[in-house]
């Protein structure tokens, strides 16, 4: 039994979907992972940020910069789930 032409799009088409949703998720994890290390890195607390900043006080420090850590933690690590998601879904059957 051969594929009509109209089946055979519908594969083609689904394989194709499924290649960029692949791909997707792997820049998502990418951009996840960037962000989580960036955001660690900056850190005043566990980072490498008091080693750039010596004149100020690492409490102050701490204290100023602990919410825009916390946001940019939880949005690379959102991004991070999504791009994940994309990388284990199975495409639907044909």
């Amino acid at each position: 039994m051969t594929p009509t032409p109209l089946r055979s799009d519908r594969l083609r088409l689904k394989s194709l979907m499924a290649r960029i949703n692949r791909r997707s998720g792997y820049s998502l994890v990418l951009v996840g992972v960037l962000g989580v290390v960036f955001f660690w890195i900056t850190d005043p607390r566990i980072g490498l940020a008091l080693r750039w900043n010596h004149g100020e006080n690492p409490i102050d420090l701490a204290n100023q910069h602990l919410p825009g850590t916390i946001v940019g933690l939880a949005g690379s690590l959102l991004i991070l789930g999504i791009g994940v998601y994309l990388l284990t879904r199975r495409p639907a059957p044909p």
